[in-house]
């Protein structure tokens, strides 16, 4: 078989390869042009051996499709792929040289790998319990082993991800006589892996019988002891033999299932689970998600609960032996709280973390106490010397900036196509349209929301279809800003300092923009929708008072900058004491807080634009926390302090070029979040999932339960904002860059909104090295929009010259006909006279064509057809040549 360059074209027709594979044998499919992933609706189950099938898929299949091989429908051929060098070079010990290199063999994360095709003798069989992923601790996957569910990539196929390199065939398949070293060597592997099997099997069943007794202290252990293997087998599902490929089991559900791979039964450990919850069932087949309430990673509590109690929870733990959910302070289901991680567990803080409950319940006195004297250490000063050993100097991340980087870091590049399945125009690691890297990159939004589960359930609600997609970046921000709503105004960032902040959402036309405003994209926050009247102090957690409600998540409008300092007051109005009219006065409201949501922020710039508006400057004062209103005859002076002021709006990328030339500094204070999430098509895992049934913390409480009563900032935010503090002193520094004058103010305005939606008023470390990760997202939106506008002028620039070169080659055409028709004048003139005459009676003759006369006269003269005599007088004499 032929075998393609090393840098064969993506796009190269592989249709002769492809039958010439059937031909001999082979079962074939086609694969998506330039990835692994299969192009038809079956994947490999589409695979055939037939000729003429294979030529009618080919047909069918994207322009340049590539080729998967199936090995076990292909005369019991046994591919081992080699993921690591180790793996290799076992492989090489025993069999020589690959039969292939891999695309990805000079480059990726399977650097160094090859496919050794063998094939065993007449007789001769794999060891029992053989499966795809015997091997893989030692770096080998057998596919075509087990139930045979797996497909290689075949040469010449060529992948996009590495630059359009080929699979290439550089050897010769392998035969495997009985007794060979490989067998034997396989054989151990896979009986010990067998007996560590039932050794697992046995440690359950008695940690079952000895809580048959006493029953399970939580819900975790009781997790725990329930082996997949054990409840899908009770339960009529079929071990298809096969596994994923981290190496946990593939299994069929029961209810006439069309392919084998219904589910992945995950045990405890393993990576690819990406849940908070350890050992999940993660379902491929949407019959089984159905019937589990449209989840697709299911717990064992969950299923166990809707396969075998009707979905009745409580009569599942009483028949299980699972503590009631009054015992761990959750209001849901039977969680242990050691499950729900308000922080990710590398980002952990010493107090105001606990069971995600920041008011207390489930906790023990002694946990309060312990938390109460963290806190108080940091007040002291104390803190460095208790809290040094767990705390490291974060590592400046090494972003991914092209595709090559982004395949060995394991990501995809999207791909969009158009509604004729061609390739549309989209490159996201264009260094020009995103000078510094897109803003939704893989593994800054991984950085982003995989952080806790607050932020891991901000990127599902955002991606999630309810009522479609949106930007994960303006769902965070809109988040933060309802916990900001509720707070107690009092209580800022700092001194002088409110939790005001602003965030522009930037998308095109339909791009989800104000999907973000959504309540069906909210968390829930129990009781916090509307409460009662303002309690000094105290955070709204819908738990007090019976009077006017406050309508926590409204936002508005406004039509003037003066309307919005109307926000924050109320009007009031009595009779005037000579009862002569009313007297009207305004007072600030109880709590005053304000939320301005633009859905279009073009309207507000036109608006902003107009001489006689204040929105920008009245809403950079208020920002500040300054008082922007006026004292008027009508109302005199209202007092306002200790307010915040929210504003948030969508703006499509080309109103930037308007708001750039709007010079009041709004946009310095301005965070920017793009909606556009590019890596929602592909099918990496960019965060894990909250555990079933979590919910947010509640507000933490000033002053209780550990709690301070202010904010506690880390010594980080304490250095950024005196160096802050020290470039203000100078101007014209090489420091300076106006863009950044405020952002220091709003990262730390956001790293306090965060920390009260992740139940603490402790800014840590690693909620401030967090937020870094969110001014990095604001400042590739930033460079995005700076990019575009930088491209609009050039091309305006470029359409501006073309019009004077048009314009300019046009004038000089008119002017060339005009000296033409001049000269014919002249030569005219001279024959009529004889061929003798003077310039003034030549111009004359000229007529209108008399500007044209000097540059007609000079041709003329250059061509030798008339010629200049001796000056008479003061006349020029003119003679025709003849």
């Amino acid at each position: 078989m032929s075998i393609a360059p090393d840098t064969a074209p993506v796009a190269a027709d592989l249709t002769d390869d492809a039958v010439a594979y059937a031909t001999a044998g082979y079962a074939v499919f086609p694969l998506k042009p330039g990835e692994k992933a299969p192009a038809t609706a079956n994947g490999f189950y589409s695979a055939s051996s037939d000729p003429d099938t294979v030529r009618k898929m080919w047909a069918a299949a994207p322009a340049g499709a590539g080729i998967g091989l199936v090995p076990m429908l292909s005369g019991g051929l046994l591919v081992v792929d080699a993921d690591t060098q180790d793996g290799a070079d076992m492989m090489r010990a025993w069999f020589g040289e690959p039969t292939v290199l891999t695309a990805g063999h000079a480059a990726g994360k399977h650097q160094g790998g090859g496919h050794w095709w063998l094939w065993l003798d007449e007789g001769v069989t794999l060891p029992e319990g053989t499966t795809i992923a015997s091997a893989k601790s030692h770096g080998l996957d057998l596919i075509g082993a087990g139930s045979g569910g797996a497909y290689v990539v075949a040469p010449p196929t060529t992948l996009r991800q590495y630059d359009g390199r080929a699979y290439q065939t550089v050897g010769d398949s392998h035969d495997v006589p009985s007794g060979h070293p490989f067998l034997t060597w396989l054989a151990d592997v896979v009986e010990q892996q067998q007996r560590e099997q039932e050794e697992k099997r046995a440690a359950a069943a008695a940690r079952r019988a000895a809580h048959a007794v006493t029953g399970y202290p939580n819900l975790n252990e009781w997790q725990n002891d329930q082996l997949w293997s054990d409840l899908l087998a009770e339960d009529g599902w079929t071990d298809t033999g096969d596994t994923d490929r981290c190496g946990c089991p593939l299994w069929t559900h029961p209810w006439e299932a069309s392919t084998p791979r219904s589910a992945t039964a995950h045990e405890p450990g393993c990576e690819a689970s990406r849940s908070g919850e350890s050992g999940v069932l993660h379902a491929w087949s949407t019959t089984v998600a159905d019937r589990f309430d449209g989840q697709h990673s299911i717990t064992k509590y969950r299923y166990m609960t809707i396969a075998r109690y009707d979905g009745d929870y409580a009569a599942c733990r009483e028949a299980e032996g699972i503590p009631n959910e009054d015992s761990f302070s959750t209001g849901g289901e039977a969680f242990d709280p050691a499950d729900i991680e308000v922080m990710a567990s590398a980002s952990r803080w010493p107090f105001g973390l606990s069971g995600g409950n920041t008011f207390g319940g489930g906790l023990s006195e002694e946990q309060v106490m312990a938390e109460a004297a963290w806190s108080e250490a940091w007040v002291k000063g104390e803190f460095d010397a208790l809290v040094a050993p767990l705390v490291q100097a974060p590592t400046e991340p090494g972003w991914i900036y092209t595709a090559a980087d982004a395949a060995k870091s394991g990501y995809h590049t999207p791909v969009v196509r158009k509604d004729d399945g061609t390739v549309d125009k989209f490159d996201p690691w264009d260094r020009e349209a995103f000078p510094l890297g897109h803003p939704a990159a893989p593994d800054l939004y991984r950085a982003i929301f995989d952080f806790n589960d607050f932020t891991r359930a901000v990127l599902r609600n955002a991606r999630a279809n309810n009522p479609h997609p949106t930007g994960p970046m303006p769902l965070l921000i809109t988040e933060l800003i309802r916990g900001g709503m509720r707070w107690p105004t009092e209580i800022g960032a700092g001194p002088g300092t409110p939790l005001s902040i602003s965030s522009l959402r930037i998308g095109g036309s339909g791009k989800g923009k104000s999907l973000a405003m959504k309540r069906t994209k909210w968390t829930v926050l129990p009781g916090l929708d509307s409460v009662a009247e303002k309690v000094t102090g105290v955070p709204h957690n819908g738990v007090f008072g019976v009077s006017d409600n406050i309508p926590w998540d409204s936002h508005r409008s406004v039509g003037s900058g003066e309307k919005m300092p109307d926000l924050l007051t109320d009007t009031f109005e009595e009779p005037k004491e000579n009862g002569k009219g009313t007297r009207t006065w305004k007072e600030q409201k109880k709590h005053p807080v304000a939320w301005v949501e633009e859905g279009e922020f073009r309207a507000t710039l036109k608006r902003g634009g107009r001489d006689t508006s204040t929105i920008f400057d009245a809403y950079n004062a208020l920002w500040a926390g300054e008082n922007p209103l006026a004292d008027t005859r009508t109302h005199g002076w209202t007092e306002l302090y200790d307010f915040f002021m929210f504003l948030t709006g969508g703006m499509q990328p080309q109103v930037w070029l308007a708001l750039m030339g709007e010079t009041t500094g709004f946009l310095q204070r301005t965070l920017l979040t793009g909606v556009s999430d590019p890596w929602r098509l592909t099918p990496d895992g960019l965060a894990g999932q909250p555990p079933a049934g979590w919910t947010p913390p509640l507000l933490p409480t000033p002053g209780e339960n550990g709690h301070p009563s202010e904010f506690v900032l880390c010594p980080a935010i304490h250095a950024a904002v005196e160096r802050n503090a020290e470039l203000a002193a100078v101007e014209h520094t090489e420091a300076d860059d106006a863009w950044e004058s405020h952002l220091i103010q709003v990262r730390l305005r956001v790293a306090c909104l965060a920390a009260l939606r992740f139940g603490t008023m402790v800014v840590s470390e690693d909620i401030w090295n967090w937020t870094g990760y969110v001014i990095e997202h604001h400042r590739r939106v930033r460079a995005w929009l700076l990019a575009m506008a930088d491209a609009a002028e050039a091309e305006e620039d470029k359409k501006v010259g073309t019009r004077r070169a048009a314009v300019f080659t046009a004038e000089k055409a008119a002017r060339h006909e005009r000296v033409e028709e001049a000269i014919d004048k002249i030569l005219g003139h001279l024959a009529q006279e004889g061929g003798e005459s003077t310039r003034n009676r030549a111009k004359r003759a000229v007529g209108r064509k008399a500007d044209a006369y000097v540059d007609a006269e000079a041709a003329l003269v250059k061509m030798g057809k008339v010629e200049l005599l001796p000056v008479k007088g003061l006349a020029v004499p003119l003679r025709l040549v003849m």
